[in-house]
């Protein structure tokens, strides 16, 4: 399938208007012909290689070439392009700098006039599960799965902010699974832990996700052996 980022990311889906603010980046007068970047998704979620993205990992890829990342934890969106008489053609204009994927998968789609912009904003409004929709915990455990994988480690290295918030990522997925930082909580959870608590906790540190001061001096207080 073919995705278009979005701009916010909405529990609710988009409406025709906001479908078409996003398709022409503009509330106001639309030139044309309108070229509307987009990106082929042939892979299915966990399954993604360096040259093909599921829509979750096309959409992380691409915000963090191109934005800054957002300053709270949030999901990410975009939606679907149907398929239509449209000439759809993949560009590779390497405009990402660090994914090789999101080059490579790059259609710029060519719309000739306002009664083809309307066609266009009801295909996609008809299609089944048009809105691409991932929340926080499915951003995170997307990046945790991918903390190793050497493209998104040389972006990482390179840009610090997207960094700090891979790592509000990868504590905001321990949290969920284990809990949290507090000292009360780590001590009774710990007395009951499973077996991966402590792997988990490596983890971080390997990462070193833990940036709040307080946090890793309660982490180091009561595992010494780790931290």
């Amino acid at each position: 399938m073919k995705i278009r980022a979005s701009g916010f990311y909405s529990e609710d889906e988009l409406t025709p208007k906001q479908v078409k603010e996003q398709l022409t980046e503009s509330a106001g007068a639309t030139s044309f012909p309108l070229i509307i970047s987009n990106n082929e998704c042939a892979a299915e979620p966990g399954s993604e290689t360096v040259t093909e993205d599921s829509p979750l990992s096309f959409l992380m890829k691409f915000k963090a070439s191109f934005v800054r990342p957002p300053g709270s934890p949030t999901g990410f969106a975009g939606f679907r392009i149907p398929e239509g008489e449209d000439p759809n053609t993949k560009v590779n204009d390497a405009q990402s700098r660090y994914f090789r994927s999101v080059n490579e998968n790059h259609h710029d789609l060519e719309v000739a006039d306002n009664g083809r912009l309307d066609q266009l904003i009801a295909g996609i409004c008809r299609l089944p599960g048009f809105h691409q929709r991932f929340d926080w915990s499915e951003v995170s455990a997307y990046l945790v799965r991918t903390v190793h994988d050497p493209e998104w480690l040389a972006f990482y290295r390179q840009n610090g902010k997207w960094n700090k918030f891979k790592n509000r990522a990868l504590t905001a997925a321990f949290k969920r699974k284990h809990c949290e930082f507090e000292r009360s909580a780590l001590e009774s959870y710990a007395r009951r832990a499973p077996d991966d608590f402590e792997e988990d906790l490596r983890f971080l540190k390997q990462h070193d996700a833990i940036s709040d001061t307080k946090h890793l001096k309660t982490l180091q207080g009561l595992f010494p052996h780790i931290f």
